[in-house]
């Protein structure tokens, strides 16, 4: 017997679409491109499955109904009565996440009281809208040209909490933008599947040397060492074990289900990385903050880290160099900017074999230098950062 398929739905970073498009692929699912993400039908193993194993991601949603309302009586009308109670206990909090745009119902502090005093009633759990992510079941509505989806989340934190970061440099990268970078930059190939309709585009595993000479604490090097490995970046820890979802603590969670999954992950990973992986700064500290955060990760053996500035970094003839070099906003003078990429432009002459890639918050430095182009485009905490190739 066939087994039952539920509405899942996960959101994608603006201009990095493909990329989390591509992993599901992987994951041997069938995306379909909605306003923000993916919308995508699966088993409750191929969920537990996306939370464990999406490196892009930052949530898995779970779609609890989508319809259209032109008026509050008929938001009320279509929501009040759908199953809050598979989500929530009583007195458990839970928040909302209201966004309305190109609706007739624009109000959004509005809409979200309204709808938090219904689940309140049905359930009698607890509406705490500054509960930290994950200590709170969030609920997820989106209007859209007064068409309304209604979410429930089922991740908890944000997938980027991977848990190994403990330790931080100076203006540190997210788990799920440095996993991205690895696959923007190539690292991570993409290869072609099929013709015609049938065609599709998947990742396979990395086979070639990567450095970071910026490596911060550790971020891209570790990132690359966990997928090199095949661990999951939710199991992302010396001994494996999954982090906290906040699908566990719903009526469906199916724990036998989900141990075989976390069971079936952990006889795939590899016992080491099969290829060479560094990272070096010139900052002592950073050095030590991102050995620490490998040892969390499980992949202390797995990354080599030297202090090195970049001028005495030592980078793979044949590999790749994948990094986050100092933005614009993080140096006191537009030389010293300038000096960076003059340095970094010298050291891929100097290793003409080698590929690079790169993130960027202005682009107008490239051209100054003779350097790479810009491959993808997008916001992340308030800048606009660029994917540059080389």
């Amino acid at each position: 017997m066939k087994a039952e398929t539920f509405p899942f739905f996960t959101p994608a970073v603006p201009g990095l679409e493909t990329i989390l498009q591509r992993e599901l692929l992987t994951l041997g699912l069938h995306p379909l491109a909605e306003e923000g993400g993916y919308f995508w039908r699966g088993t409750w193993r191929d969920f537990y499955r996306a939370q464990l194993l999406l490196r892009t991601a930052g949530r898995v949603l779970v779609r609890i109904k989508e319809f259209e309302a032109l008026t509050f009586a008929d938001f009320e009308r279509l929501a009040v009565d759908l199953p809050w109670h598979w989500f929530l206990e009583p007195r458990q909090p839970f928040k909302l996440k209201v966004s309305c745009a190109k609706s007739k119902l624009y109000h959004e502090d509005a809409l979200a009281e309204r709808l938090a005093g219904w689940i309140t009633t049905a359930t009698g759990a607890q509406w705490l809208p500054g509960a930290p992510d994950g200590e709170a079941q969030i609920f997820i509505v989106r209007g859209w040209h007064d068409r309304f989806t209604i979410s429930a989340d089922g991740s908890g934190e944000h997938l980027h909490r991977r848990g190994y970061r403990q330790e931080i440099s100076k203006a540190p990268l997210r788990e799920t933008i440095a996993a991205t970078l690895l696959y923007a930059s190539g690292w991570i190939p993409a290869v072609e599947e099929g013709t015609g309709r049938g065609a599709a585009v998947r990742y396979k595993m990395p086979t070639s040397p990567l450095t970071d000479p910026f490596c911060g604490s550790g971020t891209i090097a570790i990132e690359a060492a966990l997928a090199a490995r095949k661990i999951p970046p939710s199991m992302a820890n010396p001994k494996l074990n999954p982090r906290d979802f906040s699908f566990m603590r719903w009526k469906s969670f199916d724990p036998i289900e989900f141990t075989k999954t976390v069971e079936s992950l952990r006889t795939k990973v590899l016992d080491k990385a099969p290829m060479e992986i560094r990272g070096s700064d010139r900052d002592e500290g950073a050095i030590a903050a991102a050995a620490a955060n490998a040892r969390r990760a499980g992949v202390a053996d797995d990354v080599l880290l030297e202090r090195h500035a970049l001028s005495d970094a030592r980078l793979p003839e044949h590999g790749w160099l994948v990094t986050n070099p100092p933005f614009g906003v993080r140096v006191s003078e537009g030389s010293d900017l300038r000096d960076l990429y003059a340095s970094l432009g010298r050291r891929l002459k100097e290793t003409p074999g080698m590929k690079a890639a790169w993130l960027c918050s202005d682009p107008r430095w490239l051209s100054s230098v003779g350097l790479g182009k810009v491959a993808y485009s997008f916001p992340n905490g308030g800048l606009d950062l660029t994917v540059v190739m080389h």
